[in-house]
């Protein structure tokens, strides 16, 4: 069951309060931590790591359509959230430079065919291999979802 954010004034349910987002994220900073350059582990820093990732829902929607959504099977598809950390010399090399060593999130659109959720990743589905390597398209169905807009820099919202 997912979890909505509610008034803050409301009943605890399956809710989630403006005011446990904020102690939520707070305290993911004070207990998380990463390397910095000099490679030292360090603790991370508010004003400069990632606290929020913005996704459109019209981007997401596209997400589900190009992995096989409808309205006839809507109920089959869920979102599996993975965590990640930037590394623009290593692994995608296309982000901003400011992303480089930020927390991320790749979304990867789920389907239960009758067997608990399965990532609909086309490495793990029906990938074409060149050279060895496993070839996708650059979005489409079988694909995860990177790009959100990181904040900081980006506006981080109420939180």
């Amino acid at each position: 069951m997912s979890l909505k954010v509610i008034p803050e004034n409301s009943i605890a349910g399956n809710g989630i309060k403006k005011s446990q987002i904020i102690m939520l994220v707070e305290n993911h900073h004070r207990q998380l931590g990463r390397i910095n350059p000099a490679g030292n582990y360090a603790a991370l820093q508010r004003n400069v790591d990632s606290r929020s990732i913005l996704f459109s829902k019209d981007v997401i929607d596209q997400l589900f359509i190009e992995n096989g959504l409808t309205a006839a099977n809507s109920k089959e598809f869920g979102l599996r959230i993975y965590l990640g950390v930037h590394d623009i010399k290593n692994i995608l090399t296309d982000i901003p430079v400011y992303n480089d060593k930020k927390e991320m999130v790749v979304l990867v659109v789920t389907r239960d065919s009758g067997n608990g959720p399965e990532d609909q990743l086309a490495d793990l589905l029906n990938s074409v291999e060149v050279a060895g390597l496993p070839e996708v398209a650059a979005f489409g169905g079988g694909d995860g979802l990177d790009h959100g807009k990181i904040c900081p820099p980006e506006k981080c919202g109420t939180i």
